[in-house]
């Protein structure tokens, strides 16, 4: 289940699909986009902007799409290169422990 879907609005289509896709989960999250951990963790960044690119470069809309997981969001590209970010619900973060996933430390008393 998802807890909120919201289609993002990225001020610049003419940006590589990578960075893009980092500025739109940052927002939804409200950090900066260095607050969040590295995109190549859940996706390849070249082949990302190889499969879409920026909007000059990009040929007419295709059916392809690609989703994944990024920073506890499920992040949609569609064959136009929208990008459509979805917060995943606690029952699918615990499902992939990937996201987010914490550091645990384990104390031993010897």
């Amino acid at each position: 289940m998802t807890t909120g879907t919201t289609t993002a609005t990225v001020a610049s289509a003419s940006r590589p699909t990578s960075l893009r896709v980092v500025d739109a989960v940052a927002d939804e999250r409200g950090v900066e986009p260095m607050g969040l951990d590295p995109l190549y963790e859940a996706i390849d960044p070249d082949s990302l902007d190889s499969l879409f690119p920026p909007a000059p470069e990009r040929p007419e809309a295709t059916s392809r799409s690609i989703a994944f997981t990024f920073a506890g969001y499920q992040v949609t590209i569609d064959g136009a290169g929208a990008i459509d970010v979805t917060e995943l619900d606690d029952r699918e973060r615990v499902a992939d422990p990937d996201i987010d996933s914490v550091d645990e430390t384990t104390h031993s008393t010897d």
